[in-house]
């Protein structure tokens, strides 16, 4: 067994002696709580020795291990050589596992000084995340080695050569840390009866994994648009796909917050979606069950993360069940703003779900299917943002006059583009009035619902960029 091998299995032993203190004391009267502590810092400590082992073989053009074999090369730049270390299946969990492990010593560092219920069963929810990826870790080993090592390696893939490469998937890894991170939250205040939307860490932590995931699909795109040239910024890949639906289930969850109300039900239900999505991407691309630009050979890693999976689902449902709780509820009323957030979040998942069908379907129309359930969000966008001084009827009335001016532009034979983007374009431009009129309310009014405006502005923004550069999208075969 190699040494870097036993530091791992050493890790996750003390993750597991951290989870059995935490389950045996007796909450802030039991010092054993805070002594601890000491096994938190032991297990970042090797996790971390661990990646720094893994970053100096790849540094030091160590071919003996299969990973950097396959990654790297003698020649490769030396910053190359250092983003390489997550362009395989091995490392990159590696990579997210030492984030998980950050997540887990920060949670308990904040949180030692004041072991309540809440704060030890976040840290035992987390602590389990924490070992079962320790233990993909053991069974999709970073430091496989050969017998015989090879002289040089086989190098790492051109289109992986960018600077994006260094950016890129250390902001999704950490995306993914964040969403895990908030599902920990939401089992513990189901489990000890606090409310989760009064909680400053999950809004913090849900937040923070908007962002980034908004980020990394964002320089995702660009990247591609570099590599590809003019073959585009998206194509639908069944990662690229799958790595949307997280983004748009907490987006879901951001934008139409008011359907919740001050109950955390529907709150707790997009948390566990979130992550279910989550875990489906990791398996469907660590597994190598897609054939996809971002994906790997095919490994044990997916089983275990469907069972993972499975088990922290069924834990939700089985706390849902003790506290007779209801698992999902939305509260509508009459209002015009109630009705068109209902709408809007209703075409969100809607996308999710298309997007989640695609999955399984070759050539599958994505634009096709998703395109009336946008036009549905953007529309409750404008509902929505005119709610305050419009009835719903007039609402439903300037959605159908926009689409209406969208269908005579087509009949005239608006300048040729897809005609997708000519129907869109009258109700994305009535959603940026819209959507600026409220922006421009919240600001006058030092409203917190500004940065929800914004955010909304920015979606739409995105969205005309999206459907006029789709729309004017033209193919030519230019022959020598």
């Amino acid at each position: 067994m190699e040494y870097e091998t036993f530091f791992l299995i050493a890790a996750a032993l003390l993750s597991f002696c951290d989870f059995t203190v935490l389950s045996i004391s007796k909450l802030d009267k039991d010092r054993k709580i805070r002594y601890s502590f000491v096994f938190v810092i032991l297990t970042i400590v090797l996790i971390a020795v661990c990646y720094a082992l893994f970053l100096q073989a790849f540094l030091s053009n160590n071919f003996s291990l299969v990973e950097v074999y396959s990654y790297s090369s003698s020649d490769l730049p030396l910053m190359s050589k250092m983003y390489a270390s997550w362009g395989g299946a091995r490392g990159s969990m590696l990579f997210l596992t030492f984030l998980l492990g950050i997540c887990y010593f920060a949670i308990r560092f904040l949180t030692w000084k004041k072991p309540d219920k809440f704060n030890i069963t976040t840290s035992q929810i987390f602590c389990i995340i924490t070992i079962i990826f320790l233990a993909i870790c053991l069974v999709k080993n970073p430091f496989e080695r050969y017998a015989i090592a090879p002289i040089d390696g086989k190098g790492l893939n051109p289109q992986l050569q960018s600077v994006w490469m260094a950016i890129h998937p250390p902001i999704v890894f950490a995306a993914y840390a964040f969403v895990l991170l908030a599902y920990a939250f939401t089992l513990a205040s189901m489990k000890t009866g606090r409310d989760l939307g009064s909680l400053k860490c999950f809004r913090a932590s849900t937040q923070m994994a908007w962002l980034l995931l908004t980020v990394g699909i964002a320089l995702g795109g660009i990247w591609a648009y570099e590599v590809l040239g003019w073959g585009g910024y998206w194509a639908w890949d069944p990662v690229e796909t799958a790595s949307l639906l997280p983004w748009l289930f907490l987006t879901a969850h951001f934008l139409f917050s008011s359907l919740f109300k001050k109950k955390s039900f529907t709150q707790e239900f997009m948390i566990l979606v979130t992550f279910a999505s989550l875990i489906f991407l990791s398996a469907l691309t660590r597994g190598g069950f897609t054939q996809s630009v971002h994906g790997y050979s095919i490994s044990p890693v997916a089983p275990i993360m469907i069972v993972f999976s499975l088990a922290m689902i069924s834990y939700f449902f089985y706390l849902k069940r003790a506290r007779k709780h209801p698992i999902f509820k939305l509260e509508v009323e009459r209002t015009a703003k109630s009705r068109s957030s209902f709408i809007g979040f209703w075409a969100l998942i809607s996308i999710a779900i298309v997007c989640f069908a695609g999955l399984f379907f070759t050539n599958f129309s994505y634009n096709t299917f998703t395109f009336p359930f946008v036009m549905i969000f953007i529309a409750a966008l404008i509902g929505g943002s005119f709610a305050e001084k419009t009835r719903f009827a007039r609402l439903v009335l300037i959605v159908i006059s926009a689409l209406a001016t969208g269908f005579v532009m087509i009949l005239i034979k608006f300048p040729a583009i897809h005609v997708y983007a000519v129907l869109s374009l009258p109700l994305l431009f009535v959603a940026v009035l819209a959507v600026s009129y409220k922006l421009i309310r919240a600001i006058r009014k030092k409203s917190i619902k500004f940065g929800q405006s914004l955010v909304c502005l920015g979606i739409i923004v995105l969205l005309i960029g999206v459907f006029v550069s789709e729309g004017a999208k033209s193919t030519r075969t230019i022959s020598s």
